[in-house]
């Protein structure tokens, strides 16, 4: 039986997660498996969430646009999109529930019971790109990328197989042929017509972008591509780059890598939070940073040259310098799968 409330003749089989937003449950319906994401309907309004209207509105703005590829012949079927599909909305008087096609494991989950080959690395960086691609072509930006925002979805019964080929010393090779999807737009936002100020209070803190630290209220898709510098960190060492616990161990962290001189931070200077943390005395000091002979330390991340060049485009600390999706994907880093 169901810890909570769930549509009409769908079964229950497990909870997957749960959040202050409500809970996901792994369901069926007709013989088909299910992700189910119960929402509480906002009582102080009486009626549905706006982030949750939002998050709707977006994902069914980016399923069809995925729907178009599938008929264009530009993508085999929407299984292989690289954003989650949403199948349906159903309400009832006190809860909404968004329905989702299912997916095995998160990547935060995976990485902790498996490691990656260097192919799957370049695979699972070239999939997300490609799903970002498609958010950032419709005008949204995500503001969330995280690991456990990354869905892993095997074909066949390979996702049956998960625990008995877990391995932290020998790659699954069924992660060979699974596809990625970023999912939960909660936070997500459209970005194009009328929007002068955009809230800055966005993204997991060891995802965050340093113009979010700094409290940029006009930022673009760059805040998602200094994510994705992250996720690609993540993948490769299997830890998070930037384990701390405030905004200023953050920015300290990441001047510590990526600053080289005053050009590095020139879109920076001016954001509201700028003399907050950066100056004499500050937890940044460009003084110290400047001085004669100082070199960025070296970024530990276990990939080849070629793609350690990609990294360090995704994480350049001015985001009017750092790469696009799109510049990205045409890395020659992913020539081989392009190629293939």
């Amino acid at each position: 039986m169901a810890a909570h409330p769930l549509p009409k003749d769908y079964e229950f089989i497990s909870q997957i997660g749960e959040g202050t937003y409500g809970t996901v449950s792994k369901c069926s319906h007709r013989g088909q498996l299910l992700a189910v994401k119960r929402i509480k309907m906002d009582s102080s309004s009486k009626g549905v969430p706006a982030t949750t209207l939002r998050e709707v509105a977006i994902l069914k703005a980016l399923n069809a646009k995925q729907r178009e590829l599938v008929e264009q012949g530009k993508l085999e079927d929407l299984t292989q999109a690289n954003v989650v599909n949403l199948l349906d909305v159903v309400y009832d008087l006190s809860n909404i529930f968004l329905v989702f096609e299912y997916c095995h494991v998160d990547l935060d989950q995976y990485l902790k019971h498996n490691v990656l080959s260097p192919y799957q690395i370049k695979r699972f960086m070239y999939q997300l790109l490609q799903g970002l691609s498609l958010v950032h072509k419709n005008e949204i930006l995500h503001r969330d990328i995280k690991p456990n925002n990354i869905l892993l979805a095997f074909p066949g019964d390979a996702g049956d197989r998960l625990t008995a080929n877990a391995s932290l010393t020998t790659p699954n090779p069924d992660a060979d042929h699974c596809v990625l999807k970023i999912t939960d737009f909660g936070l997500a936002r459209s970005y194009g017509i009328n929007v002068t100020s955009i809230s800055a209070n966005v993204v997991s803190l060891w995802y965050r972008a340093p113009e979010l630290v700094l409290a940029s209220k006009t930022y673009s898709t760059a805040v998602d591509m200094w994510s994705m510098g992250c996720i690609m960190y993540f993948l490769a060492n299997k830890r998070a780059l930037f384990q701390v616990r405030k905004d200023a161990d953050l920015l300290q962290l990441a001047f510590s890598y990526f600053y080289v001189d005053s050009s590095s931070v020139s879109d920076l200077v001016s954001l509201p939070n700028w003399n907050m943390y950066v100056g004499e005395n500050q937890v940044i000091d460009l003084g110290t940073l400047n001085a004669p002979g100082r070199k960025p330390r070296e970024v530990d991340i276990n990939i080849d040259d070629v793609g350690k060049d990609l990294f360090y485009k995704l994480l350049m600390l001015n985001p009017s310098k750092r790469i696009s999706c799109d510049d990205a994907l045409l890395h020659p880093w992913f020539d081989d799968l392009r190629k293939g």
